[in-house]
């Protein structure tokens, strides 16, 4: 009798890019020592991920499997999804990444997963910019203080005595608003 080698299933944790993706699997196969779970696209609609999630407790070695946690995750631009997260936040999260990108992930970091809102965003979203120098001056040129500081010394004879302090005003938007630096530049916040 020759006996035939057992069929060996190895599953990896790694996804294959870099959307906001989850890794879920099984516990009760888990605890049992087994590896057991899938890669799921975070920015599917919640009833899908749902879907896919059940999908995959069906494929268990425990008949009765139920239970599922994240294991591991990519693509959410440096945020923490945690372990029993709910589908409900990491969608909400995965989507806005995928729309606003590091920012939003910035955001969240910022504001907590309990505040999750879209609306909350773009309210207080400024802009990233290169550098927090770089802000500044868009700023400064957006609210046209060089014109009025033009005009202002041409009246006033005061000359070159007056100036915009960019140094300070660097420091005072880093006191007041939320300044986040990340791999994509500085990302500004009025909270």
């Amino acid at each position: 009798m020759e006996l035939q080698p057992k069929e060996q299933h190895h599953e990896t944790e790694s996804a294959p890019n870099t959307i906001p993706s989850i890794y879920v699997a099984s516990l009760s196969d888990y605890n049992n020592g087994y590896l057991h779970g899938q890669w799921i696209d975070a920015r599917l609609d919640q009833s899908e991920i749902h879907e896919q999630i059940a999908a995959m407790l069906a494929l268990s070695r425990d008949p009765g499997a139920e239970e599922f946690a994240i294991h591991d995750y990519e693509g959410f631009c440096g945020f923490e999804v945690h372990e029993y997260e709910s589908i409900e936040t990491v969608h909400a999260i995965a989507t806005g990444i995928d729309e606003h990108g590091e920012a939003f992930a910035a955001y969240i970091d910022l504001v907590g997963t309990e505040q999750v809102s879209m609306n909350g965003f773009e309210d207080c979203f400024q802009g990233t910019y290169a550098s927090l120098a770089a802000f500044v001056d868009s700023f400064v040129e957006d609210m046209g203080w060089p014109e009025q500081l033009e005009k202002f010394r041409e009246h006033s004879g005061m000359g070159s005595y007056v100036s915009i302090d960019y140094s300070e005003l660097e420091s005072m938007f880093r006191m007041e608003w939320d300044v986040i630096d990340g791999r994509e530049g500085v990302h500004i916040f009025n909270s």
